[in-house]
């Protein structure tokens, strides 16, 4: 958890390089997908890029497919480390509502900290697949 913020920059610069170099036209914003998020284990995400058309990969960089899927989705506005607090009443509207999750949730960075380093600007949309 300490090195999370790290390790996504690390990913997300060699992706983007990749994707600079290639020339490849993305498609939206870039996102991450949650696999594992348990505090007591190490944390398992992608970090992503939607892209315009099919490309080639290369090492730990490769593409993939998304099958369209229902979803919830809650607005997080803020620094990523309170995107927990969205977490959380994403979580407790699905329970609510008695929504059934399907499939990895995943977070669409719309704000690039680069540009803009007023946390307080930061919008984050998160997505929960639902059948």
């Amino acid at each position: 958890m300490n090195t999370m913020g790290q390790k996504m920059g690390e990913m997300y610069g060699e992706l983007m390089g990749y994707v600079f170099k290639k020339k490849i036209q993305m498609a939206g914003y870039p996102f991450t997908i949650w696999y594992s998020w348990d505090m007591d284990k190490p944390i398992v995400f992608d970090a992503c890029v939607p892209i315009m058309k099919k490309c080639d990969g290369k090492g730990r960089i490769f593409p993939v497919k998304i099958a369209p899927t229902g979803v919830v989705i809650a607005l997080h506005k803020g620094s990523y480390n309170s995107s927990y607090i969205t977490w959380t009443a994403l979580d407790e509207y699905i329970k609510e509502h008695k929504l059934v999750t399907k499939g990895d949730p995943w977070e669409v960075y719309i704000t690039d900290p680069q540009n803009e380093p007023d946390t307080s600007k930061w919008e984050t949309r998160l997505y929960w697949p639902i059948k």
